[in-house]
């Protein structure tokens, strides 16, 4: 049984979706071949909102031993920005945060003191110093200073061999654009950083074919898709009752890019042209206060036809979708390449889906080879899908799919690409 070193900022009891990357790898590494041992930050404090990310957790390193894996918990200090945030949210301060957090990002890709995280490179080095027979590093981002662990871990240890696990893309991304001058100059640093700290790994990989050609043309290394997938086992013991009220579901925060004023045009044409009974969920959105001001503002009126939740544990979360009778997927205007965990929840659900809009991408191969739902490109297409549903719904009381090739986006299904590529690489 060969051990493979995972260094993950994100990991359970962390609620958060980007902890169930990893997770996943722990539950089915073993049964491939691998024996995980995870380095984490304690996460003790449940993530209800933004500020909870910041709160210091933890008071000693825990060592978590499993059957096959094992995990261990750094204690969470933070630092003055944290601090402020984890006591004040965004209350108060928040220039004061914007600017702390410019020169955290600023001076971490010099000195690794400027980072709280810090503790996570110390303790893997500890690691590998005891247990000489680890030669397999994964590092899975962001935050993307984990990155520069991987570099100094394999400068220090000759012998090991690390993979960088993008997420997401980083300087390659568009979701977050530099407008102005302060950050247009971190971007660039960043990129030189990542240059670098990328140039001494054997591979990458990152959660869409668009963005491992984008990530593999910048950096010069070979990269692999993995899916995200979703967990069997979420899924154990659902009820078949759906909701009395037609229901559409969104779950998670939004971005600026995803158009969603035109979906909620068509949601409240409907009501008002049609009188039809409809409502829609946003499961997690109070998590971000901007996005879920910008939804209640635009339906203001129909308070009656939307709920706004804070987050709530993933087993109520399948659950509401799972008595939906309608999943809506938002993509992002112009941007390529980006899938979200919620997608493959959806899937497994095999509920109808509604894409918008079409990111002629990914999100559109993966609905089209599942067979899941239906994609649209405006507003009218939106009008006429919701209505084609609530009819069907109001004449057969419910909704089905023929939906295929499930399987093959499941958690376990992408650990096992993983290790392929592993496979290949030790």
């Amino acid at each position: 049984m060969k051990k493979l070193l995972i260094i993950s900022y994100f990991y359970p009891p962390c609620n958060l979706p980007a902890s169930q990357r990893t997770y996943a790898w722990s539950q089915h590494l073993y049964s491939n071949g691998y024996y995980p041992i995870i380095i984490t930050r304690n996460w003790d404090e449940p993530i209800k909102e933004q500020k909870d990310i910041s709160t210091p957790s933890g008071k000693k390193v825990e060592h978590v031993k499993e059957k096959n894996y094992e995990v261990y918990y750094l204690p969470y200090k933070g630092n003055l920005k944290d601090r402020i945030f984890s006591k004040h949210g965004n209350s108060k301060y928040r220039q004061t945060r914007k600017l702390l957090s410019f020169f955290e990002l600023l001076f971490q890709n010099y000195f690794l003191s400027a980072t709280p995280l810090n503790t996570l490179y110390s303790f893997s080095k500890k690691i590998l110093n005891e247990q000489k027979d680890i030669n397999s590093v994964l590092i899975t981002g962001n935050p993307f200073i984990l990155f520069k662990f991987g570099y100094k871990l394999k400068k220090k240890f000759k012998h090991i061999n690390w993979i960088a696990d993008y997420r997401d893309d980083w300087t390659t991304s568009r979701l977050y654009p530099n407008k102005n001058f302060l950050n247009r100059q971190l971007h660039s640093i960043e990129k030189r950083s990542e240059k670098k700290w990328l140039s001494n790994a054997v591979a990458f990989t990152s959660i869409s074919s668009y963005y491992v050609k984008k990530i593999s043309d910048y950096i010069k290394i070979d990269g692999k898709t993995i899916l995200n997938g979703y967990n069997d086992e979420d899924f154990i013991g659902l009820s078949n009752s759906t909701f009395e009220r037609f229901t559409i579901t969104y779950n998670g925060t939004l971005y600026s890019s995803q158009p969603i004023e035109s979906f909620l045009d068509a949601f409240i044409e409907l009501i008002k042209e049609k009188n039809y009974d409809i409502y829609i969920n946003f499961i997690g959105l109070k998590f971000d206060e901007k996005q879920s001001i910008r939804v209640s503002e635009k339906l203001k009126g129909y308070e009656k036809h939307y709920h706004i939740t804070s987050r709530i544990p993933n087993k109520k979360v399948i659950d509401i979708q799972n008595n939906s009778h309608l999943l809506l997927m938002m993509s992002h205007s112009g941007i390529k390449g980006v899938t979200s965990s919620k997608l493959f929840e959806y899937l497994r659900l095999k509920k109808p889906i509604l894409l918008y809009p079409n990111d002629n991408d990914i999100l559109e191969s993966i609905i089209n080879d599942t067979n899941s739902g239906i994609i649209c490109n405006d507003k009218l297409e939106i009008y006429n899908a919701i209505e084609k549903f609530y009819l069907i719904w109001k004449e057969k009381g419910v909704l089905e799919i023929n939906s295929r090739n499930i399987e093959k986006y499941s958690r376990k299904h992408q650990t096992q690409k993983l290790v392929e590529t592993i496979n290949k690489l030790f």
